[in-house]
């Protein structure tokens, strides 16, 4: 039985472009948070810790759509600003 489930998982993890980072990351949330049931496939994959990076012209759209700015963080990479959503934020565990 753990073979097979080891199998399938190896299988969705190549299907769903996982790097190596975002492996552990999942791993180790399963571990963190795993409710002591019977694990499966979904426990591990479904973890994501990737947030939409709002352009300036993406937070405007979305200010006019009716999102307060103050839903959002302004975070600077590589010298270019983005707004993030701070409930994507709390919910993918970053601060």
């Amino acid at each position: 039985m753990e073979h097979h489930f080891f199998n399938i998982l190896a299988e969705r993890i190549v299907e769903n472009d996982f790097t190596e980072k975002r492996l552990i990351d999942a791993v180790n949330y399963v571990i963190d948070s795993f409710p002591y049931k019977e694990i499966n496939i979904a426990d591990i994959i479904k973890f994501d810790r990737c947030v939409k990076l709002y352009t300036g012209k993406e937070f405007m759209s979305a200010q006019m759509s009716g999102i307060h700015p103050y839903e959002f963080e302004m975070r600077e990479i590589d010298g270019v600003k983005y707004w993030i959503l701070k409930s994507d934020l709390i919910k993918a565990g970053l601060k």
